[in-house]
């Protein structure tokens, strides 16, 4: 478990270091959700690297942190399975996704 907390505290680090509370757990919840879906791979490792998906840094303790809690199940949303920057994506590749949240960095889809 400690090397899931580390490999998802990475993607947060790198992705949404400088998000608020909600965003941070949004990010995480996205990739524990991915990794429970059938319509991705099935171990993390699998999930973090696939091509062009996400990108790791380094984890603060506050990402740990943040990690570990949401793996437990504060502030968890079941529902997210993508992120994005609005403006560096191809439109047409998000388009079918359903958007559930817009926050200050990224958007939220389904």
């Amino acid at each position: 478990m400690i090397k899931v907390i580390f490999l998802i505290a990475s993607v947060l680090e790198a992705e949404c270091s400088i998000c608020d509370l909600q965003e941070k757990q949004l990010v995480v919840s996205t990739v524990l959700n991915r990794w429970e879906s059938k319509d991705f791979p099935d171990s993390i490792e699998d999930v973090i690297f696939q091509k062009n998906q996400f990108v790791t840094k380094k984890p603060s303790q506050e990402s740990i942190e943040i990690t570990k809690q949401v793996i437990s199940g504060i502030g968890r949303n079941y529902s997210v399975l993508y992120f994005y920057k609005p403006n560096k994506i191809n439109k047409k590749i998000m388009e079918s996704k359903k958007i559930i949240y817009k926050k200050k960095y990224h958007y939220y889809a389904k």
